[in-house]
This record gives C-alpha cells, sequence and structure tokens, in this order.
C-alpha cells in the first residue's frame, strides 16, 4: 500500500478549473510554517491504511533556499512478539549553494533495533524518503523546491472562490479546484483554507492571509486496485519572516554521503606552535564510559614535514578516581611525515617506541594518543567542502568538513577518516605575540566515517594560544630511539668570520646546517639531529658538529619508500665527505649587517666521533676548548658577491 501511495503522490500536479483568474492568494516569498499532513487510503474492500506526519517547513524564496523537518511515530511487533515503539524525523535541505552537493540533503534519524543514529544522503534520497509522501515534482527539477504549501500552487493558480466557512474555529475563504491525473485516471477534488484578513488576524500578522487547511478527496486506479484517497492538512502556524542562514545549513560534524570537496585551506605559516585540549571517550576494565581532556602542547614543521606532541599520557584503569595522578612521566611524540613513522619517547625514562603512523588506530592506547597532527592536512593538497558558520568559544568560526582515508596512497580497505575543521572567521583578528592572524585553527572533530553514531570514536581537539615559531629542529629530537651503534657523529671545520651573527641567529643557523647536510648527504631531515657549533675566533674556524641516524630501528623500507630515508650511515658519510672535498659543502649564516654569510667545509677536516658524551679529539690532535692555543696557520680568503661573504678554510 505504501507503494501504491508513493507512486500516486510522484505524479506532476496539474490544476484546473473554470476561472480565468486566479483568486488563490500568493505564498510570501519568506515564511515558516507548522502543519499536520494526514493521509487515508480506502481499498475495494473497506481495508484502510493511513498515517500521519508532524511537518515544519520553512521556505525563502530570495536566497534560494527551503527545508522541511518531519517527525512520525512507527509501531511494529518485533520477532519476539514484543511491540515496539521508535520516532523517525528526518529533514529535506534545499540549499544549491552549499558547497559540495548540487541541490539538497537528505537527513535523517532511525531509531529501530537493528539500526539507530542519525545519517546524510546528497542529492538523493533513502526510499522510503518523506520526498516519496509528499512532493508532486522531482528535486532534481530546475527552480523547485521542497514545500507542502507551495505543491498547491504549481499548475494553474485556476481556483474558484466557493465562499466563507470557519475550520477550526477560524474564519477563511473557501477555495476549490482540481487535480487531474490522467495516468492514474482520477481525478481530485480540492479544497483550499485561507484565513480571511478582514475577519481574523492570522498568526502571519494583522490583515495578512495565511493558510489554515486543505482537504483532498478522489478515486484512483493503481495495478489495477481502485483505491479512494483523503488527504488533510491542518496548518498550525504560519509566520511571514526570513530565518537565518544557520537554519538551512547541514550538521557541522555530519558527512554526508556523495559530498564532493572543492575547497582548499592554506596557512600563512609553515613552521608554529601551540596548546590544545584532546577530548575523547574511552571505557575502563569496568565497562564504565569516561570522559578525559588531554592538554598537549604541539609544534608543527611544514619545510621538515614533522610534527610534535608533549603530554602526559592518562592512567585509564580507573583505579584511581583522577587519572592524571599516576607516575607516568610526560611523553614526546613525533611524527615524521616522509617516512610515516612515529616516535614515542618517554621525557623521564629516556625509553623509546617507534610504530608507522597509522590513523586506523587513532585513539588511546593504555593512556598514549594515536593521532596525526592535523595541520598536515593543509599541506598534503586535502580538499574539502565548507559547511557554514557557527559560533564557539564566543566567536564566530567557519566550518569545513572532508571525508577520505588519511594516507594519499590508501589502499582499497583503508577505512576513511571524516574530519571537521574549525576556522576563525575572516571577520576576527587573533593576537598571535607579533601581530593578528585570520583565518586560523581553532578546533578539530575527527572521526572514522561509518562509526559516527557509535560512542568512543570521536576525538575533538580545541586549539589555542596558536603562534607562529622559530625554526628550530632541535624540538624534534628522536636520539633516544637509537643505539649508539646505530648513530652517525660528525664534526667539520669551516671558515668563520667575525660579521657571522652565530650566537644571535642560533634557529637560522640550525635550519642552515640541517639542509646542508640533507642535500650533500641525502637523508630526510629528522635523520639530522643535535647540531652544535664551536667559533674559534683567533684562528678564523668554526667547527660544527652534528648526529645522523641510522635506519629507523626495527623499520626496513616499503614500496615508494623515500630513499633518503633508509639511506645506510656509511653512505651518508661518504656522500658528505665527497662534497666537502668537492667544495660543494657550505652553510649559509646570518650576517650581523644583514644579508647572508656562505662559510665553506675545509677539505680534510670532516671526521667521525666516537659519541658526543664529552670533549671531542678533533682530526689536528685539539679539544675544541684548546684550539684558541693551537697556534694553526689558516689562509683567509674572502670574495664578496651577490651581497654574500664567499670565505675558504685551507688548512697549511
Amino acid at each position: 500500500m505504501n507503494m501504491l501511495m508513493s507512486a500516486l503522490l510522484l505524479l506532476p500536479l496539474g490544476l484546473v478549473n473554470c476561472q480565468d483568474e486566479p483568486l488563490l492568494p500568493d505564498l510570501p516569498l519568506a515564511y515558516s510554517a507548522s502543519l499536520m499532513w494526514n493521509i487515508n487510503m480506502l481499498d475495494d474492500h473497506e481495508v484502510a491504511q493511513g498515517f500521519t506526519y508532524s511537518v515544519r517547513e520553512t521556505v525563502d524564496e530570495n536566497r534560494q533556499q527551503s527545508l522541511i523537518e518531519t517527525e512520525r511515530e512507527i509501531n511494529y511487533v518485533n520477532e519476539n512478539n514484543a511491540s515496539v515503539s521508535f520516532i523517525e524525523y528526518e529533514k529535506i535541505i534545499w540549499k544549491p549553494s552549499v558547497h559540495g552537493i548540487n541541490r539538497y540533503l537528505d537527513i535523517y534519524v532511525i531509531q529501530r533495533e537493528d539500526v539507530a543514529g542519525l545519517f546524510c544522503l546528497v542529492d538523493s534520497h533513502r526510499n522510503d524518503s518523506f520526498v516519496n509522501f509528499l512532493f508532486g515534482y522531482g528535486l532534481e527539477q530546475d527552480g523547485w523546491y521542497p514545500s507542502v504549501s507551495h505543491m498547491l500552487h504549481w499548475g494553474e493558480k485556476n481556483y474558484t472562490y466557493k465562499g466563507d466557512d470557519v475550520i477550526n474555529g477560524i474564519s477563511v475563504s473557501q477555495y476549490v479546484g482540481k487535480w487531474n491525473l490522467p495516468e492514474w485516471e482520477a481525478e481530485l477534488d480540492v479544497v483550499y483554507y485561507w484565513s480571511d484578513p478582514a475577519r481574523w488576524d492570522s498568526t502571519a500578522g494583522i490583515n495578512k492571509a495565511a493558510p489554515v487547511a486543505i482537504e483532498v478527496t478522489g478515486s484512483v486506479n493503481i495495478d489495477s486496485k481502485s483505491v479512494f484517497l483523503n488527504m488533510t492538512v491542518e496548518f498550525t502556524d504560519f509566520y511571514e519572516f526570513s530565518g537565518p542562514d544557520s537554519w538551512f545549513d547541514p550538521p557541522v560534524d555530519l558527512w554526508c554521503e556523495g559530498r564532493s570537496m572543492e575547497d582548499e585551506l592554506h596557512l600563512h605559516t609553515d613552521h608554529f606552535r601551540f596548546e590544545s585540549e584532546l577530548v575523547f571517550s574511552f571505557k575502563d576494565e569496568a565497562g564504565v564510559w569516561i570522559n578525559l581532556i588531554s592538554p598537549r602542547t604541539e609544534w608543527y614543521d611544514e619545510k621538515m614535514r614533522v610534527s610534535r606532541a608533549d603530554y602526559k599520557p592518562p592512567d585509564l584503569s580507573h583505579e584511581s578516581p583522577d587519572p592524571f595522578d599516576n607516575p607516568n612521566g610526560f611523553l614526546t611524540q613525533i611524527h615524521d611525515y616522509n617516512t610515516g613513522i612515529m616516535y614515542s619517547i618517554s621525557q623521564v625514562y629516556g625509553n623509546c617506541t617507534v610504530d608507522r603512523i597509522n590513523e586506523a588506530d587513532d585513539g588511546q592506547d593504555h593512556g598514549h594518543i594515536h593521532m596525526m597532527n592535523p595541520f598536515y592536512t593543509f599541506f598534503s593538497g586535502d580538499k574539502f567542502a565548507f559547511n557554514g558558520v557557527t559560533s564557539e568559544r564566543g566567536f564566530e568560526m567557519d566550518t569545513f568538513i572532508r571525508s577520505a582515508p588519511i594516507h594519499h596512497d590508501a589502499s582499497a580497505t583503508e577505512p576513511n577518516y571524516t574530519t571537521i575543521l574549525y576556522m576563525t572567521s575572516p571577520d576576527w583578528d587573533i593576537e598571535n605575540g607579533e601581530g593578528v592572524e585570520r583565518m586560523i585553527p581553532a578546533k578539530m572533530i575527527r572521526y572514522p566515517t561509518d562509526k559516527y553514531n557509535l560512542p568512543g570514536y570521536r576525538m575533538t581537539t580545541n586549539y589555542y594560544n596558536f603562534r607562529k615559531s622559530g625554526e628550530d629542529f632541535q624540538d624534534f629530537d628522536i636520539t633516544p630511539c637509537f643505539e649508539d651503534s646505530n648513530k652517525l657523529h660528525l664534526m667539520m671545520r669551516l671558515g668563520w668570520h667575525p660579521d657571522m651573527d652565530i650566537d644571535n641567529t642560533l634557529r637560522s643557523f640550525y635550519v642552515q646546517t640541517r639542509l646542508s647536510v640533507v642535500i650533500w648527504g641525502q637523508v630526510t631531515p629528522i635523520r639530522v639531529q643535535n647540531i652544535e657549533a664551536d667559533v674559534d675566533p683567533d684562528n678564523k674556524a668554526l667547527f660544527v658538529i652534528f648526529t645522523v641516524v641510522g635506519n629507523p630501528p626495527g623499520f626496513s623500507p616499503m614500496e615508494n619508500e623515500l630513499p633518503d630515508a633508509f639511506r645506510s650511515l656509511d653512505e651518508i658519510y661518504s656522500n658528505i665527505e665527497e662534497a666537502v672535498e668537492k667544495g660543494f659543502f657550505k652553510i649559509d649564516i646570518k650576517s650581523k649587517h644583514g644579508g647572508m654569510i656562505a662559510a665553506m667545509a675545509e677539505s680534510g677536516s670532516l671526521t667521525e666521533l666516537g659519541d658526543r658524551g664529552g670533549s671531542y679529539t678533533y682530526k689536528d690532535g685539539y679539544s675544541p676548548g684548546a684550539m684558541a692555543a693551537c697556534g694553526l696557520s689558516l689562509l683567509f680568503i674572502t670574495i664578496i658577491g651577490f651581497g654574500a661573504l664567499l670565505i675558504f678554510v685551507l688548512k697549511i
């Protein structure tokens, strides 16, 4: 019978009567109404089937948007012969301007024993959708939008004024017409009641008419079955106004199946630091759900493609009422996006674990939080769909949504994750310590897309104190994860000039030194660690010391892996030595007078050190503390050009 009813109502509606001029009042361009829609069908055997929808519709033709929200109670007897009741909710949003859709969204709630939760479709609807029962048009047609009230106005608009009446105690004007449905051998009688503004002040305002009720009756023939249809609509309120845009936006955190992603997000800096609060839920050993907030300090460096998070792992055994009252020290987690490897280092004990970055394991593991830095997405080409404006923490935010595997080269079996990013509105200035910023991250929600309706999978992070940070790779120290036998400690001698401003520009010095080692050693940035400088001004010499770590312990190269991530220490040493001997290895150092000074490495100066534990013995037999007195004879040659001072240091 539901199929019969659905097929009947899907037909386009044509209204016919003998009058040339329409007498029916026009609907306002913007309004909101509540109504009850009742449908009853009686077959030849006088077996009746009926149902009721509670409907709220809001229309705004000026902004080309509308929505209908419906509710109805469903009752059935389950396999255990028990009566079951639940409320079925559905919302149709027609708003072609929403990013990532063509026309509309179908959002619905199911509360059955076998499935429950909130779901969403783009430009399509479920088989038993409210759309099938109530709209005599196709949602894909241009210029048409979902509206119960407008359905009575499509067509010829040639109702006949029948006279005055009183419906539900309201003084009304009565209009009658016909719906011809030749496909179903049907001609339905329609009676449309509007309040009489001369005798009744409606909820639409004084001297304004508003729809009050609709009656549709008649016989139809479908599948060789004759059915008598009786439909009534009663309006309980009707207001003329434009609702806020937020009414027509989809839920901020819900991914809609079929939505496209075309919006790119950008940050104005590629190295920054921020504080965060990670909000998540977990089930303790007693099976009780616990909600927890984990404070964190985080760093991100896009040039080197690494991130870091420091936090204290909570004790999730529920043995103490305070999960953070435990002997666990702070944990440092460093993600290397060049290799997809995560290093977890205890700041108390110095022990380390190394894992692949796998968002499929996103969540907590005995208090350890597995989660990629969310800002990696800004630099990886990920696209989002703008999802509207909302208010959080007292100010407006623009929201963006995305659903896709975390890894771009993911296999077909890797699940989709939904990510919702909240960016501060362009209308708000955010102080960052040095100036103001706009459109910076303020919040993120992430969960496996198919787990939206399940507890325990959602990770929410609030960001604050977001600020640019100096480029300092010393913050990403992974040497505790490597045995001494898997480290290469190197020292080299370069030329030095008094105009070099090393002490005041250490961050820049670290960056430029690491860059040179990365280029000539052919190694990933995170493998270059613990850079130090020692200046011998008397002999115009600069000694640079650094460590290169070996292959990540317990890992072998994967397909398409970066060769620099797994290059052997012997090969790295040979590459750097060759660059030094050929005069290619240099470090750009900031000058006290502006510009850069290029310090060239001295041929034959590259030395492998046994360890970094104390005083070093240099190739010439001198420790750094004794260099000032060693009396080495150095030839200092300078060539000034293109704003840089080039220094060669040659041993005599």
